[in-house]
């Protein structure tokens, strides 16, 4: 079975080396030989490893994506704000429709934000 692809190094944007540890340490670890030297725990899995080194940084493109996502539910929050519960004449529909952006647009965020 190849093993899962590993993600670029947070810090350098190298790729990292895959570890098999036999004398002290018993397992694997995803490390790189960047100045920071991020490495992760060793695990008796080679998976769990790689999982665990690729959760430790988002790509560039989730964190666009969250930063988009911020800025529009922020932008509908302060919307909602000045127009209040009700909204001004001729806007309750368009209140209502901003609020179904919002809602959708906060649940995309949280989504984002685990990727």
């Amino acid at each position: 079975m190849t093993p899962t692809p590993l993600k670029l190094c947070p810090f350098c944007g190298k790729p990292p080396k895959l570890q098999h540890w036999t004398m002290e340490k018993f397992g694997w670890t995803v490390r790189c030989s960047c100045e920071i030297k991020p490495e992760t725990c060793v695990y008796a899995d080679q998976e769990k490893a790689i999982a665990h080194w690729n959760t430790r940084a988002q790509d560039a493109t989730t964190a666009a994506l969250v930063k988009a996502l911020e800025d529009a539910t922020a932008s509908l929050h302060r919307l909602q704000a000045h127009y209040g519960p009700n909204g001004a004449p001729g806007w309750n529909g368009m209140l209502d429709e901003a609020r179904a952006v919002g809602e959708a647009a906060s649940v995309a965020l949280e989504l984002a934000k685990e990727a």
